[in-house]
């Protein structure tokens, strides 16, 4: 089937686990194609800057990918404002900040929230 985003639960969230790959896997084939529009509009506009290398973008786990692999691994990103702060806040301001700075994340649901 053509334009059909298919993904498979075993490479999506490979665990024993059964229900947990599977609420996983139903969540990254909802969100997929919608975080493929994202990631493409967001790339092709910083390759209209003259942008070269590839945007990263952040995820759940901290790391950062590149927009190919968050296209079919959309759940990565969830949760990843709450899990980016903390990497972010540990980088140095630039020459013009203060010498401190606080990272902060608003809209993280309370189950995560400190």
């Amino acid at each position: 089937m053509p334009g059909v985003f298919v993904c498979a639960g075993t490479e999506v969230d490979p665990q024993v686990r059964e229900y947990t790959r599977t609420s996983t896997t139903v969540v990254n084939a909802y969100l997929s194609p919608v975080m493929r529009r994202y990631v493409e509009r967001i790339d092709d506009y910083f390759r209209s800057l003259g942008v070269r290398h590839p945007v990263r973008y952040f995820q759940s786990n901290g790391g950062l990918a590149v927009g190919e692999a968050m296209q079919g691994r959309a759940v990565n990103a969830i949760n990843s404002g709450p899990a980016s702060a903390p990497r972010r806040g540990s980088m140095s301001p630039g020459p013009s900040a203060s010498t401190t700075s606080l990272p902060l994340t608003w809209g993280a649901p309370p189950s995560i929230s400190p």
